[in-house]
């Protein structure tokens, strides 16, 4: 009996050296003709940079809101500063005009004259002078404005690009009644928000 269970165990360790055997020359053929494909990693996404958006943005506006694939708001931007351009380029061509009438009209040169602003008073050129100074300088003021919110603007979508704004997030509403004692109840508003699947 011993002498059946030692030879029934030997051939059995036998068999399993036979088929790993096996095994181990099918891989070798296998590897020699190349046939077994190992799989390769998963290629991780390229992760988004708020940084990179950011950068782009401060080099030339608007760069950032495409890199971002917000399209639709670069031209916003690139309006914005345009519109900036033009008011700029009015207002200090107002204020040099009325700059040079002012002075003319002060300088006691009777060789200098203002023959733009004949019907106006010194006080009402010197007037309109400070207006367009002062709109010169909030069109500056607009740039910069711009500008900034064309940088914080990148950056909060660099940060949101690949946030989950999809259907499964909602937010439901349905009344409620509660029962506050024995006797009385209250009405009421429940919401319910779904944020994940």
């Amino acid at each position: 009996m011993r002498i059946s269970v030692k030879l029934f165990f030997l051939l059995f360790l036998l068999s399993l050296a036979h088929v790993q055997g096996q095994d181990s020359i099918a891989v070798n053929k296998a590897t020699s003709e190349s046939e077994i494909t190992i799989p390769s990693k998963a290629i991780e996404p390229k992760l988004h940079s708020p940084r990179r958006a950011l950068l782009l943005s401060t080099f030339l506006p608007g760069a950032g809101q495409i890199y971002n694939k917000k399209y639709w708001k670069a031209p916003l931007i690139w309006g914005g500063f345009v519109a900036l351009g033009f008011s700029l380029d009015f207002n200090i061509f107002a204020y040099r005009t009325y700059r040079t009438a002012y002075i003319a009209r002060t300088d006691n040169d009777v060789l200098t004259t203002d023959t733009t602003f004949g019907i106006l008073t010194d006080a009402q050129v010197l007037s309109n002078t400070k207006f367009y100074h002062r709109k010169v300088n909030l069109t500056f003021v607009g740039f910069a404005l711009l500008y900034t919110a064309n940088l914080i603007d990148a950056y909060v979508d660099g940060h949101l690009f690949q946030f989950d704004v999809g259907e499964d997030i909602a937010i439901h509403w349905n009344p409620s009644f509660y029962d506050l004692s024995a006797r009385s109840f209250s009405a009421g508003i429940q919401l319910r928000m779904n944020l994940w699947k």
